[in-house]
């Protein structure tokens, strides 16, 4: 190989590392006059609107506070405090309007819209992230029924498994 066929080689190589090494953005990086912008370039999500962010559609499931979904009899000195340490004890689902969430996804202390069709639209409300489950990952949502004592909710029973559009209130 010549040295001239190596030299153009490696300016078409250094020339194809330098683009790539560049992100690719859609927006138009550039003012009216050819120049790059001065300002970085914050891109908005399309689904935040509102002072909310929409995160998507969310499983959701029901719990209480009886023994077979919190595994805590009311004598239990835990009874009721959730993963944020408040307490549930004596709320109803109304009084409360807490859920479960995985703080990964949404972080204790949100507030958080929950927006459920049909049947379930009577459920639809802000919702404080309150607590965390074994079984409450990633896009999965347990709403919160009510404190029955030992008894299991019919109400958190009947709701059994349904889907909620969730939205972060910012």
């Amino acid at each position: 190989m010549t040295e001239k066929l190596k030299t153009i080689m490696a300016a078409g190589l250094f020339i194809t590392l330098i683009a790539f090494s560049f992100p690719v953005n859609t927006q138009d990086n550039f003012n009216s006059q050819g120049k790059p912008h001065k300002k970085e370039i914050v891109q908005t999500p399309e689904h935040k609107k509102d002072n909310k962010t929409y995160l998507g559609n969310y499983k959701t499931t029901a719990y209480d506070l009886s023994y077979q979904s919190c595994a805590k009899p009311p004598s239990h000195p835990a009874y009721g405090i959730t993963a944020s340490g408040a307490s549930l004890k004596g709320h109803t689902r109304q009084s409360a309007m807490a859920i479960a969430v995985d703080p990964n996804h949404i972080p204790l202390g949100s507030k958080v819209l929950l927006v459920f069709s049909g049947e379930r639209a009577k459920y639809n409300g802000v919702y404080t992230a309150v607590d965390t489950g074994s079984a409450i990952k990633q896009n999965r949502i347990d709403v919160f029924f009510g404190d029955h004592g030992e008894n299991v909710s019919r109400e958190a029973v009947k709701f059994g498994v349904s889907n909620a559009d969730v939205y972060l209130l910012n």
